[in-house]
């Protein structure tokens, strides 16, 4: 009593829960530290205590956990290495209360800000069974005279799997909570939460629901009724598990009744791996008139009726959830997604943006969707919906293919415009970010350029020409985007790579990428598009780099060396199947592409061989020299 009368004057503070659910209990935990001006000394404890289990019930892998801490919140920078040891007794009483052998040990902690050095900044001991603990500090770095330091503490703990006896009982559905089903405050349900009693003993409880449209079959106004709809729940229908007795379900329907159904799961408490199942409140396939009215809801208001969308939700425990709504236009093009997880409120929002062709060209950033100011502050949400104009152009206009598509003064060139900071991605990526709490304030400003956009060659191949980054700097035309070149390689370089087993040149692909930073990649493929080799290419980096770290490599110098290449790719026979007769027969004509990947010296020689024309009926030594017209072009 002594020793715990000293802790309530030296500012420690015990912290006890317990949930009411049976499996892994929250853990008691008492921690013993200096706080403001108050000070620990030798002989300080601190003790924490788990009630006695009453009949029906049965505690598993009792753990009990003493460890000394470093406080990581603590700003006090620490110019050299630090140790921190202290001797302990750890005394303990079993679940009958009697008490149990008392444990001697020491923890150190240590920290080190030098580099690359270890550190340790929490120390735990071990024991298990232990249902009361006092542990009581014995000395301070080998010293009964000296004081807790403000930077670390003692924690202890005890932590326990709990189970109670289940009889089998069933559980009953109380119905449909009106508490914020309409998330947004636009007054249309957006989830619909279910209830049921808690029944004595269950671990957790297992909820299905399913989804019946009650369409008729004349028209779209008309209606089937109750008596000739099914709900199959063992077939089809969608089952969480939770510990809880309520559960929210997007509302993500047509018309038509979602039907529900609960039955409450216990565990043998006395072998706690075997499950006990309770009765569901509903049979497998019952009509939708048999089920009662507070296992049931009519839907009347349906999910975006004019729009075609794509629902998928993926479940985790304790009916953990992130759902995905895609919405597409007419030609089936994923305009928005909205994405939720319900164990956090935000919807975030992502939209992408086609060129005239109906190509995906502007990828705009994911953002969350600003809380409705309606509403209870503390359960209002944003909901799961289609969010019309929510990335807009400069002129307060839907941000579209108008915005970067479009040819200016007849050059084959565009300008993509900015986004308006008052709504959507770029307001959240501004200064006009409604929420600048805490890391929020650190959210970077993209200067009305949210988004990434993608150039395809014009040769209709759909293959990308250039692609920007996020963000003013690195948008199209600024110097920093990614470029890509196309073209084959030469005969010459893939027998340097790879030997002359590596067959004709023909049958290869080498690709060329250039970086937000300038440096070039490239990629060689074969005939089945599978990459063969890659290397880096370009000049070697000169400014604003260490020249230590990023010189040249030192055979750089001896390793170029000049090649000559055969432009035409003449076969063994000498005959090239790129240098052929235009189709008027009045020329032959060739061309090929060259990737340049660093600065270099080009020469290019060509050679023709005159024909002559003679005949027979011509005087002796009489000929005629044919003419051609030669033209050559070099073209970036």
């Amino acid at each position: 009593m002594k020793n715990f009368i000293k802790i309530i004057a030296s500012g420690i503070f015990l912290l006890f829960s317990m949930t009411v659910f049976a499996g892994q209990i929250q853990p008691i935990t008492g921690i013993l530290r200096a706080t403001g001006t108050t000070t620990v000394h030798v002989g300080d404890s601190v003790v924490i205590s788990q009630t006695h289990p009453g009949s029906g019930i049965a505690d598993y892998d009792v753990r009990n956990i003493v460890s000394l801490n470093f406080d990581n919140t603590s700003t006090l920078f620490f110019g050299s290495p630090t140790s921190v040891r202290i001797a302990l007794t750890i005394k303990r009483w079993d679940a009958t209360g009697a008490a149990m052998t008392p444990v001697n040990t020491s923890l150190t902690v240590n920290t080190d800000s030098r580099y690359n050095r270890q550190t340790v900044d929490k120390a735990i001991y071990r024991l298990t069974n232990g249902y009361h603990i006092q542990t009581i500090i014995d000395s301070i770095n080998g010293s009964t005279s000296d004081t807790l330091p403000h930077y670390v503490y003692i924690e202890e703990e005890i932590q326990m799997q709990r189970y109670y006896q289940y009889s089998g009982a069933a559980a009953s559905i109380s119905g449909i909570d009106s508490l914020n089903t309409d998330c947004d405050a636009d007054s249309i349900k957006d989830e619909l939460r279910v209830k049921w009693g808690t029944v004595s003993g269950a671990e957790e409880y297992q909820l299905e629901w399913t989804y019946v449209n009650n369409y008729g079959l004349t028209d779209s106004t008309s209606s089937l009724p109750q008596s000739v709809l099914y709900a199959d729940f063992k077939n089809n229908s969608t089952r969480i598990t939770t510990g809880f007795v309520n559960y929210r379900i997007t509302l993500a329907y047509e018309r038509g009744y979602i039907a529900f159904r609960v039955r409450p799961v216990g565990r043998d408490y006395l072998h706690p791996d075997q499950y006990i199942y309770g009765a569901w409140t509903s049979g497998d396939y019952v009509t939708i008139s048999s089920i009662s009215s507070s296992s049931k809801y009519y839907n009347y208001h349906e999910h975006e009726r004019l729009k075609n969308w794509q629902y998928s939700a993926t479940f985790a425990e304790e009916g953990k959830k992130k759902e995905v709504v895609s919405y597409f236009d007419g030609s089936l093009h994923n305009r928005q997604s909205v994405t939720k997880v319900n164990s956090d409120k935000n919807v975030i929002v992502g939209e992408t943006v086609y060129d005239y062709q109906g190509r995906p060209a502007i990828n705009i950033l994911p953002t969350p969707v600003p809380f409705a100011s309606c509403g209870d502050p503390f359960t209002s949400e944003p909901s799961l919906k289609y969010y019309k104009q929510y990335n807009k152009d400069t002129l307060g206009n839907v941000y579209s293919k108008i915005d970067f598509d479009g040819d200016h003064g007849g050059a084959c060139s565009t300008t993509t415009g900015p986004m308006d900071t008052l709504s959507g991605s770029s307001q959240y990526y501004s200064g006009n970010n409604p929420n600048k709490v805490g890391f929020q304030a650190y959210v970077p400003d993209a200067l009305r350029f949210p988004f990434s956009q993608v150039e395809y060659t014009p040769d209709n191949t759909g293959r990308i020409r250039s692609q920007s980054g996020v963000g003013k700097t690195f948008q199209l035309g600024g110097g920093h985007e990614t470029k890509y070149i196309y073209s084959s390689p030469n005969q010459i370089q893939l027998d340097r790579l790879f030997g002359s087993e590596v067959g004709d040149a023909h049958h290869y692909k080498k690709n060329m990428v250039t970086d937000a930073n300038g440096q070039i990649s490239i990629s060689y493929l074969n005939q089945e598009g599978k990459t063969i080799a890659t290397s880096l290419a370009g000049n070697p980096p000169t400014d604003n780099l260490d020249s230590i770290y990023m010189a040249p490599l030192a055979s750089a110098a001896a390793a170029a060396v000049p090649f000559t290449v055969d432009a035409f790719e003449k076969d063994a026979a000498g005959i090239s199947s790129s240098n052929t007769i235009n189709p008027m027969e009045d020329g032959i004509e060739f061309s090929t592409q060259l990737s340049v990947s660093y600065n270099s010296s080009y020469s290019f020689s060509y050679d023709l061989a005159i024909d002559t024309l003679a005949d027979p009926c011509l005087r002796a030594g009489f000929c005629m020299s044919c003419i051609y017209d030669l033209e050559i072009k070099i073209t970036d």
